[in-house]
C-alpha cells in the first residue's frame, strides 16, 4: 500500500500541516489557520487577496481598471515605505553614537532597546493563591486536574493554598474536606483557563523574518570554547556588522573579557543556556518527547543563570531571546521558555553551515570554500532575505577554518543588496 506523504508547516518547518490556506494552496499547520469567511486562510493577507479576486469576479471588471487599481495601490505602498525611512532617520538622528570612550555596558543599549517585549527582569506570576477556613482538626485536600497534589489541616489559623501554577489553557481545581471519622465531601470546584498573549507571542518560535528581503541574521553560538573567537569578532567589527550571538553559560563563566567585547562591539546577546544539555530524546530515539529530566523548573534555571551571568559581566540583562541546544525543542519545551520571558530563535531551513562537523567522511562535512559558494548558490535560487544563519564561535577543526570565509561572505553578499542586522533589529522591522 502507497504510504500517504506527510507536509509540513510553510512557516513552520518543523510541524505537521494537513489543511490549505483557501488562497495560496500552501499547508499550514494549526496555529497558522486563520478561519474568516467559512474558509481557512494562512494569513489576512491571503483573505484580502481572495476578497479582491471575489469583488472582480462579481463586479466584471475588466482587466484595464484592475490594472489601474494595482498601480494605485503600489504607489501608495511606495509612498508609505519613502515616509517611514524619513521618520525612521529622523529618529535615529535624535540619539548620539556610542563611542569607545563610554562604559562598555552602555553599548549594548542600542541592541536592546528595539525589542519591546518583556525581558526576564519581569518574569510571568502566573500562580494561584487562595485561603479558606474550616473545622479545627480537619483537613482539606486539593485536588488539581485529576490528581491531588496538597492536603493542610486546620490549627486555629486559616488554610493558605500557595504557588499553584497556572498552564497555558485550562486549569481545573476541587477542594475536599477530610472528616476526623474518614468521610470526605467535596467543598468547592473551580476551572480558570489562563490566557497570556505576552506567552502566546514568546512560545511561537522564529526560523525566518518573513517582510524583510533585504536583511540576513548572521547568528553565533558559543559553547565552551573560544578558539576563533576573536577573529570572527575583528572581521565583524572591520566589515562594520552587528550579529546576535547566544551564549552558554560556561562561556559566560570562561571568557568575560571577550562578552564584554561584543558588548562593546554593539552585538545582541541571546541565551543558549547554562550546560548546553539535550532537552528531547532526538539524539536517542529521534523523538522530540522531553526527557525525563527536563521540566519546567529545569528550563527556568538553564534560561535564567547564563542571564544573571551576563547582567553580572554587562550591567544588563540578554535579549529576550534563547537557541535550545543542538536545535531541540516541542511545543512543551517552548511553552516553559516563554514562560520565563524568552522567544527561541532557529535558523532557517538550510542555513546551518554545519561549521561544528569535523568528520571530513562526513556527507554533510563542508569545507570553507564549499560554504562560502553554498550560500552564494542558495542566494541565487531563492534568496537570503529575511534568513537566519547559523555559525559558531569555536572550532575543534584543525584546518579548513569557517570562520576564514566569513569576510568574503560579508562582501560578497553586501554587494548584493543585503545588509546585515541582529534578529532584535529585523523582528522590530517586520
Amino acid at each position: 500500500m502507497a504510504q500517504t506523504k506527510k507536509h509540513t508547516c510553510k512557516n513552520h518547518p518543523h510541524e505537521p500541516a494537513s489543511r490549505k490556506c483557501y488562497y495560496c494552496h500552501e499547508y499550514i499547520c494549526s496555529d497558522c489557520q486563520l478561519r474568516i469567511d467559512h474558509h481557512i486562510f494562512c494569513s489576512k493577507k491571503c483573505h484580502r487577496y481572495w476578497k479582491w479576486q471575489q469583488f472582480a469576479e462579481k463586479s466584471n471588471l475588466s482587466k484595464e481598471l484592475i490594472g489601474i487599481a494595482a498601480v494605485l495601490l503600489i504607489l501608495n505602498i511606495v509612498f508609505f515605505l519613502y515616509l517611514n525611512s524619513k521618520l525612521d532617520s529622523i529618529q535615529n538622528s535624535i540619539h548620539e553614537p556610542v563611542t569607545e570612550e563610554m562604559a562598555e555596558a552602555e553599548s549594548i543599549e542600542p541592541a536592546l532597546s528595539k525589542i519591546k517585549f518583556d525581558t526576564t527582569r519581569y518574569p510571568l506570576k502566573n500562580v494561584l493563591q487562595f485561603q479558606l477556613s474550616i473545622n479545627d482538626g480537619a483537613v482539606a485536600a486539593l485536588k488539581r486536574d485529576g490528581r491531588f497534589v496538597e492536603s493542610q489541616v486546620q490549627n486555629g489559623k486559616p488554610l493558605k493554598f500557595y504557588n499553584q501554577f497556572l498552564n497555558q489553557g485550562k486549569n481545573e481545581f476541587s477542594i475536599y474536606l477530610l472528616e476526623n471519622g474518614g468521610t470526605s465531601s467535596l467543598i468547592d470546584s473551580f476551572t480558570i483557563i489562563f490566557k497570556s498573549a505576552r506567552v502566546e507571542y514568546m512560545r511561537r518560535y522564529v526560523d525566518r523574518i518573513r517582510g524583510d528581503s533585504s536583511g540576513i541574521a548572521l547568528t553565533f553560538d558559543g559553547g565552551s570554547t573560544d578558539n576563533g573567537t576573536e577573529k570572527i569578532l575583528n572581521i565583524l567589527r572591520k566589515n562594520n556588522v552587528r550579529c546576535t550571538m547566544f551564549l552558554t553559560g560556561d562561556f559566560l563563566k570562561k571568557y568575560p573579557k571577550l562578552v564584554k567585547q561584543m558588548v562593546l562591539d554593539g552585538h545582541e546577546i541571546g541565551n543558549h543556556s547554562y550546560s548546553h544539555p539535550h532537552l528531547t530524546m532526538l539524539e536517542k530515539d529521534g523523538s522530540t518527547k522531553t526527557r525525563k529530566n527536563v521540566n519546567r523548573q529545569f528550563i527556568y534555571d538553564q534560561l535564567h543563570k547564563p542571564d544573571s551571568l551576563f547582567k553580572q559581566i554587562s550591567g544588563y540583562p540578554m535579549a529576550p531571546l534563547w537557541r535550545a541546544p543542538y536545535g531541540e525543542i516541542n511545543h512543551e519545551i517552548l511553552l516553559w521558555a516563554a514562560e520565563a520571558g524568552f522567544k527561541h530563535i532557529h535558523w532557517s531551513p538550510k542555513c546551518d553551515t554545519w561549521d561544528w562537523v569535523t568528520d571530513t567522511t562526513s556527507s554533510i562535512y563542508r569545507t570553507a570554500p564549499q560554504i562560502l559558494n553554498y550560500f552564494l548558490e542558495m542566494d541565487d535560487e531563492a534568496g537570503l532575505g529575511g534568513r537566519i544563519i547559523l555559525m559558531h564561535l569555536g572550532t575543534d577543526r584543525k584546518k579548513e577554518i569557517p570562520n576564514g570565509i566569513l569576510s568574503d561572505l560579508i562582501i560578497k553578499l553586501k554587494e548584493r543588496g543585503y545588509q546585515f542586522k541582529t534578529i532584535g533589529q529585523m523582528l522590530t522591522s517586520s
